[in-house]
Formats: structure tokens, C-alpha cells, sequence
């Protein structure tokens, strides 16, 4: 019988990376976008996530949760 997951059997911290090419319509210039996260989950069904976007290069002031 295969294991069954649930929100106990994510526990812990995890980080990950992102990066991608926005492709606006009508020519408009890309946008690169590049990110780093890690996001904590706490085995109840709830997490929390920091992280940092850039944006062709430009860092969004501070760090989102």
C-alpha cells in the first residue's frame, strides 16, 4: 500500500530559486526576473516564505513574507 501524504509529512525548510523572461505583449521589452525564496513548512498545514525579487537587475527594496 502506498504511503498517503498529508500536511504532517511536509515539515522543515526549503529553499529555491527562480529565474524566467516575462514576455510582454505588443514588443514591449522583457523582463528578467530572477528570485531566491525559502519557504518553512510547520507539519500543520501552514508555512511562511522570505524572499527577493529582482527585476532586470533592479532589487525590490527589503524582503516579502
Amino acid at each position: 500500500m502506498p504511503a498517503l501524504c498529508s500536511n504532517l509529512s511536509i515539515k522543515g525548510s526549503y529553499a529555491f530559486t527562480i529565474h524566467g523572461t516575462v514576455f510582454l505583449p505588443g514588443g514591449a521589452p522583457q523582463l528578467l526576473v530572477d528570485s531566491l525564496a525559502k519557504t518553512s513548512f510547520d507539519g500543520n498545514g501552514n508555512l511562511t516564505q522570505l524572499d527577493a525579487v529582482t527585476v532586470n537587475g533592479n532589487v525590490a527594496h527589503g524582503l516579502a513574507t
